[in-house]
């Protein structure tokens, strides 16, 4: 899925060989099937990943589970749930 000019849009799907066109403020991965998802092994080790100043300083979260729902529906029950999840996400 392109890159969208909407300043309201949420995301975008990426190729790896897509992955140089990332140029934003934060980074938000979601990993819906958990933490053992081959593909977050697969995209760390990308050296195009790596090289991304969003990851080289620490800019990037990674959403795993119950925390990608919370963080993309909050409501006043999830808010508590996504905002731990982005404290725990960047904080690693």
């Amino acid at each position: 899925e392109p890159p969208s000019d909407d300043p309201d849009a949420q995301g975008m799907s990426l190729s790896f060989e897509q992955l140089d066109a990332i140029d934003v403020d934060l980074l938000v991965f979601n990993v819906e099937s958990g933490p053992d998802d081959p593909y977050i092994a697969e995209l760390e080790s990308n050296p195009v990943f790596a090289h991304l100043a969003v990851v080289r300083e620490g800019r990037y979260a990674k959403l795993i589970g119950d925390e990608v729902f919370a963080v993309g529906d909050v409501t006043s029950l999830s808010l508590p749930v996504a905002v731990k999840a982005m404290e725990r996400g960047l904080a690693e």
